[in-house]
């Protein structure tokens, strides 16, 4: 209830909000029945629109990055398909560096494992060149990071990987 004292033509309101959203769940998805475990073969149905993303971007490179896996301890042994993803995740998290890089472009996985650091987007191009060596169908995807405390107009790029998991 608001009470005023004198008539007036005009009533202003500011509101500000802040909503924060935390998924309950964040990896409550559904997988098909086949793709739970890995290793896993596509449904022939979707081979034609896969196939792009099963296709190595750096061909030259694949005995280094099959080699560094195979060190890692990921390979081909049967695990679940998402423990798969996340042991190749967190190895790349805990084996290398972060570096900020201003030059344009991407390291070659080869180089990203030779020089032990990298990029976002170096990191992004290990980890899918890793999972299109595995079989796993995969894309490059960037966009800005929300970076509330800077500035308004200030933005970061960020770059991360997607795999394909039916369901």
């Amino acid at each position: 209830v608001v009470s005023f004292l004198k008539p007036t033509n005009r009533l202003t309101i500011a509101s500000e909000v802040v909503i924060q959203h935390y998924e309950e769940a964040p990896l409550d998805f559904y997988i098909e029945d086949y793709a739970v475990n890995y290793p896993f073969v596509y449904a022939q149905a979707d081979w034609a629109d896969l196939a792009a993303f099963q296709q190595p971007i750096f061909p030259l490179d694949q005995p280094t990055v099959n080699q560094w896996l195979m060190q890692m301890g990921i390979s081909t042994i049967p695990e679940q398909t998402f423990t798969l993803l996340t042991k190749l995740n967190q190895t790349i998290n805990q084996q290398f560096r972060y570096q900020i890089r201003e030059e344009a472009g991407v390291q070659t996985p080869a180089q990203t494992i030779q020089m032990g650091s990298g990029s976002c987007r170096d990191y992004a191009t290990l980890f899918i060149e890793a999972c299109r060596c595995l079989g796993l169908a995969s894309r490059f995807v960037s966009g800005y990071s929300h970076a509330p405390a800077t500035e308004a107009g200030n933005a970061t790029t960020h770059a991360w990987a997607e795999v394909y998991l039916p369901g």
